[in-house]
């Protein structure tokens, strides 16, 4: 008699134990997931503001006729952008990744035949600054919704 109450609070006390512990794996889980989740959202903002800095050294190469210098920063620009794409989890935004990322091959090519054949004048600057300026505002609007989906301001500066 004394054997069984010994071996059913034994049983008891097995089972409570393994609840706890059922318990801390899914808290550690739980943990580990919204680690990742905020390492991720603030290194898509530090990739998104690494893009809107190279978007600014380009516009500002190609509006001194520093095309070479141009093409360099729009390969690291695109090589940045590239790594957005995996980063985002909104389909739309991804979408759009996609069809920047062809318009910046376009860009490219471009900024290649002017170098090539010493098209200089011959550049349509102003359709680079409005396409930059397009992927400028397209990531300020990501950075803000990432902003506003861990609900706090990240300084994107820094």
């Amino acid at each position: 008699m004394v054997g069984t109450l010994a071996t059913l609070a034994g049983l008891l006390y097995t089972i409570r134990q393994v609840r706890k512990t059922k318990s801390s794996v899914e808290a550690a889980r739980e943990a580990i997931q919204s680690t990742e989740t905020k390492i991720l959202g603030k290194a898509l903002i530090a990739d998104a503001s690494n893009v809107l800095r190279y978007i600014e050294v380009v516009q500002n190469h190609i509006r001194n006729d520093e095309l070479l210098a141009a093409q360099i920063r729009l390969t690291d620009l695109k090589s940045q952008l590239g790594r957005l794409e995996h980063m985002v989890e909104d389909k739309s935004a991804i979408q759009r990744i996609l069809r920047e990322s062809h318009m910046l091959e376009e860009m490219d090519f471009e900024l290649f035949r002017s170098i090539n054949q010493n098209m200089n004048n011959e550049l349509d600057k102003s359709s680079f600054y409005k396409n930059l300026s397009s992927l400028s505002l397209f990531l300020n609007k990501l950075i803000g919704k990432e902003q506003y989906r861990k609900g706090r301001e990240i300084d994107v500066r820094q």
